[in-house]
Formats: C-alpha cells, structure tokens, sequence
C-alpha cells in the first residue's frame, strides 16, 4: 500500500453480480462442518476468521480495523480476495502495511451511514432521516451493522446478489465455544488461540452463557438480524448456518451445492 486511499463510494459496485447468489461467511461453531468445494459457483464474502475457513473468497470485509490487523493481515497478501475496510477505523498499527503490502487495486475503503462527515467531504449523500438498516440499490455507504456479517449482506446486496446465503451466524455458543476455530482441528486463529473468553466475560453473561447457550451480546446480534429482516423485506436472505438465528428461511449447508438450480451454482 503506497499511503493512505480516500474514502470511496460504492456506488462503482453497484450490480457488479446481478442475479449472482451469495454466500456470507461469519466465524459461528457451525462453520466447521463446511466443505469449501460447496462454494464453488457463489460469490463469496468472508468476515474476519470466516477467511480462514474459505481463503478462495471473493471478497473479505471488516469493520474492526485493529482485529483485521492483528489477526488476520499477514495472510492476505497471498489472497487473491478484494478487501473491503471501514475507511475510519484507523488503519494504522506500525509497520504492519510494510511488513504485509497488499496492491492498492484489491483494497476499497467504504464509509458507514453514521460517518456522515466523511461521506459529506466525499460528495456521498448522507441520507439523513432514512432508517439506519434500511438497504437502498443506490445506496453508497453501508448499514452501521453491529458487526461485519450484516455489512458484508449489505455489499452484496448492492452488488445485485441473489439470494444472500448466511454461514456461520450461529448467535450462540456450542460446547462452550463460540467461534468455529476453537474446535479441534480448525486452523489457528489468534482470536480464538489468544483469548480466554470464559475469563474475559463479566460475571453476568457468563451466567446468562451457562443457562442458555446464548449470552447478552449473542441475543442483540439475533434482534439486529430480526431488525434488518423487517427492515428489508425485499432483500433475499437465507440462512444455512447452524444455531438459534431463526429470522431467515433455512437451508442445510449440504444443500448448498445444488442450490438454487436457477442460477446454475
């Protein structure tokens, strides 16, 4: 990367995959069970430790700057994936653009609704007064999603993909895991390998994790998800992961290499 990139409309993506069915990787226990050979024939957009499952994906999407950072940097100069990075997340850890670089024409640096000062020294409209999870097909920054899964549908959606196939949204833990790296034999994510989340959790949502399988913050990712169904009703999402997101039709994971038939995936 030869410096900072300016804040970019997304507007030159815009049906970039009209008609083209999609599939979103999140990071949830289910996304074990994949076979990357499923994907194939899907436009495909991976969100943090969903890369690890699937490094072939079409496009990797981040809101947390210092995670991707951290995390996951040092593998994608090998990628052949567009990135897409939340232009103020702060982009910045030392050395880490030198010791990893990646080609400007594979990085965009897209804007959330709620940078509206941004996106008004860009000549992106603001949309002020329009719901926050509203999706538009003219739309040229995204949702202000509660995490990357639910921008990266955004995205997609912009794109003209049809339908938004959801993996890994489990929004609960499974064996008291909450990530699909943390089982035997995934690949090595620092997020996972690093972190005692057991330890880290405060006193309440470890209660609320011991009786339920779903923790507080797990419970608000559900109803984000609920929230943007009911706001959305136009855009075609189901879900293929595993888990309690029950807010979009559901397919079996198994299915999706013959599904759907129209669109010759």
């Amino acid at each position: 990367m030869s410096g900072w990139r300016a804040n970019e409309s997304l507007k030159r993506f815009h049906g970039a995959h009209a008609g083209q069915p999609a599939v979103v990787l999140g990071a949830g226990p289910s996304l074990r069970h994949l076979k990357p050979e499923w994907l194939r024939g899907y436009v495909t957009f991976a969100v943090n430790a969903g890369f690890l499952a699937y490094p072939d994906c079409t496009y990797f999407v981040s809101t947390d700057a210092t995670d991707t950072l951290r995390k996951h940097w040092e593998l994608m100069p090998a990628a052949r994936c567009t990135l897409f990075l939340h232009s103020t997340g702060g982009y910045g850890l030392p050395k880490i653009w030198e010791h990893y670089p990646v080609a400007d024409e594979r990085l965009v640096f897209y804007l959330r609704r709620a940078d509206e000062a941004a996106m008004k020294q860009c000549g992106i409209p603001t949309q002020l007064g329009t719901n926050a999870l509203c999706m538009r097909p003219d739309d040229e920054a995204t949702i202000v999603g509660l995490s990357g899964p639910h921008v990266a549908v955004h995205i997609a959606y912009l794109m003209g993909c049809s339908p938004i196939i959801l993996l890994g949204m489990d929004c609960c833990w499974e064996n008291n895991k909450l990530h699909w790296t943390e089982f035997e034999g995934a690949p090595n994510d620092p997020e996972t390998s690093t972190l005692n989340f057991r330890a880290c959790m405060p006193a309440r949502r470890r209660a609320e994790r011991s009786m339920e399988g779903v923790d507080g913050t797990q419970g608000a990712e559900m109803n984000y998800w609920r929230q943007l169904h009911e706001c959305n009703p136009h855009v075609n999402i189901l879900n293929a992961s595993g888990g309690v997101l029950d807010v979009f039709p559901r397919i079996q994971m198994s299915e999706l290499p013959n599904y759907p038939p129209a669109a010759g995936v």
